[in-house]
């Protein structure tokens, strides 16, 4: 099995953890470590999206937790064939949830720790543990007792929509909670939307439009995404995650 890595650290530490898991002889890589400090729901986002590109048996390591050294709990969850390791904030829920019928470990057996470095003490060694073919029932009892994080699901009304900001990528795209699906039942690629009173083509890709102009586009995660060719959307229209996203799919040719 392979653990692969998501953390807010974007220091050394991922190193130490890395060190942790070679002492065990396990397999891993690097999913992401440029979450923003603390940013729980980004981090959730990024997991569900990548999470599904990989196979059976993998196992996610994941630390960004900013309830680090308080009575917040450890937690396995096996879903889908893959197992994902982390702290009980909700951060594992969107991604397990999507791989399958996901089943939570409350993680009590683990060695004792320094308080503020559990990606280190807790994570990777219990991630490291699960790889090398120990059962998350064996690290702990089952329990329906977790914390869970939803993404907002934004609906069409009257030919309306209130999204959420749910990603910005380090290229200024602004995902948004408005799906594919929901959207592309009023409007089509060619037609024109209004997002927070600006009216934006629908194009299939960033190249459909000039450098530098504004588009609306549906991405790799099958979400409504805002950009700009060769431009950064999040400043064209100053926005950040959470945020809410006014859109009129009333659409027109």
């Amino acid at each position: 099995m392979t653990v692969v890595l998501l953390t807010d650290f974007d220091d050394y530490y991922p190193a130490s953890m890395k060190g942790v898991l070679e002492r065990h002889g396990v397999a891993y890589t690097d999913g992401y470590h440029g979450v923003s400090r603390g940013d729980v729901h980004t981090a959730a986002f990024a997991l569900k999206e990548y999470a599904r590109e990989y196979p059976a048996g993998t196992v996610h390591c994941v630390v960004v937790d900013p309830g680090v050294g308080t009575d917040r709990a450890a937690v396995a969850v096996e879903s889908g064939g893959q197992v994902f390791v982390g702290p009980d904030n909700g951060v594992l829920h969107p991604a397990a949830t999507a791989a399958g019928d996901p089943t939570y470990y409350l993680v009590t057996d683990r060695d004792p720790e320094v308080a503020t470095f559990h990606g280190r003490d807790v994570f990777a060694p219990v991630a490291a543990r699960i790889a090398a073919g120990e059962p998350p029932s064996e690290l702990g009892e089952e329990t329906a007792e977790h914390e869970e994080l939803a993404f907002h699901e934004a609906r069409v009304v009257d030919g309306e929509a209130k999204a959420e900001v749910l990603y910005v990528d380090r290229f200024g795209n602004v995902v948004t909670t408005l799906s594919a699906e929901e959207m592309m039942d009023h409007v089509d690629f060619g037609d024109t939307i209004g997002v927070d009173g600006k009216e934006l083509p629908l194009e299939p890709s960033y190249g459909h439009v000039a450098e530098g102009e504004n588009l609306a586009t549906v991405g790799s995660h099958r979400q409504l995404e805002i950009a700009v060719n060769d431009g950064s959307a999040a400043e064209e229209f100053d926005h950040s995650v959470g945020d809410t996203v006014h859109v009129d799919v009333t659409g027109s040719s």
